[in-house]
């Protein structure tokens, strides 16, 4: 039998915590996430000259200028990410940004596979077994005999 009332309990601290991680969580495996995915499109880059220059290093003036035109930069930003049209957008917050294109209930799945949120596992149902009056009845006329 199951402590239905415990298991429960047990759920709704799981996704509270959940609820409290899930912004760490997704700045530090979204990338990860979308790999598996093959949504490489969607991946954030970090706006900085580095970065700049390390995926612009192959690419020809007029490819270069293919990926500005239709641009849509502040230099404020922190980020940054290709559209549909290979066209450079940035982006001020990275962890707003993954919670508009990626589906929570498919991330959890990815975490909780992946051993990601381990500090805080899944509530297991047989954890919260006790035992029936009438199984205790028999464990004790066994001891009994």
């Amino acid at each position: 039998m199951i402590d239905e009332k415990a298991y429960k309990e047990a759920i709704a601290q799981w996704e509270e915590d959940w609820d409290d991680n899930y912004d760490d969580l997704l700045e530090q495996y979204a990338d990860e996430f979308l790999d598996s995915q093959n949504r490489y499109d969607d991946k954030l880059y970090s706006f900085d000259e580095d970065t700049i220059n390390e995926l612009f290093l192959n690419k020809t003036p007029f490819e270069m200028l293919q990926e500005g035109v239709g641009a849509t930069i502040n230099w404020n930003d922190d980020y940054f990410y290709f559209d549909g049209y290979g066209h450079i957008n940035t982006e001020y917050n990275a962890v707003e940004y993954y919670k508009g294109i990626i589906d929570e209930d498919e991330f959890k799945e990815f975490v909780l596979k992946n051993d990601y949120f381990d500090d805080y596992p899944y509530p297991d149902m047989d954890d919260f077994e006790i035992e029936d009056e009438e199984d205790e009845e028999n464990d004790n006329t066994t001891d009994n005999n």
